[in-house]
């Protein structure tokens, strides 16, 4: 195995990154480096983050440069990517995230439409409840009344003194 020294791997680096923003093929061709070797850098790279370009693009520019390639062929996805300064690469991560994200707020409220239909039937049953006390309470109150009246009617027959 080749090893190569630090300071081409950094040129090729940076001929990979914005503003030469250079293809694996045209890095490897320029540097006379195997592109499977320039693929293991920039992998390595960006799964560490060293390459990424696009963390300082705005989550509406992100949705933007996802919107407009929707409908684009790889290879124009390519050259909007290039022109912009970002790897297709990372777009393809922002185009996934976006997508979990919307997933995970499907599922939220999903979670929460249940907990809201829970909440409800809560609600329901405390009405229910209040509304049984309610005429609790009035029957009560009717009868106690009557016996209001009753003793009112015929205060001789509830006396202690009878």
């Amino acid at each position: 195995m080749k090893h190569h020294p630090k300071e081409l791997k950094a040129k090729v680096i940076n001929a990979l990154k914005p503003p030469l923003s250079l293809t694996v093929f045209e890095a490897s061709v320029i540097y006379s480096v195997p592109d499977k070797t320039v693929y293991g850098w920039r992998k390595c790279l960006l799964n560490k983050g060293g390459l990424i370009t696009g963390d300082l693009w705005s989550n509406k520019k992100q949705f933007q440069a996802i919107s407009d390639t929707l409908e684009m062929t790889r290879s124009d996805k390519i050259d909007y990517c290039r022109q912009r300064g970002v790897h297709l690469d990372q777009q393809s991560l922002w185009n996934k995230n976006f997508v979990s994200v919307f997933n995970e707020k499907l599922n939220l409220d999903k979670e929460d439409e249940v907990d809201l239909e829970y909440e409800e039937y809560q609600l329901k049953k405390l009405n229910n409840l209040m509304e049984i006390k309610r005429n609790i309470e009035k029957l009560l109150g009717y009868y106690n009344e009557q016996a209001v009246v009753k003793t009112l009617k015929h205060p001789l027959e509830h006396s202690k003194f009878r």
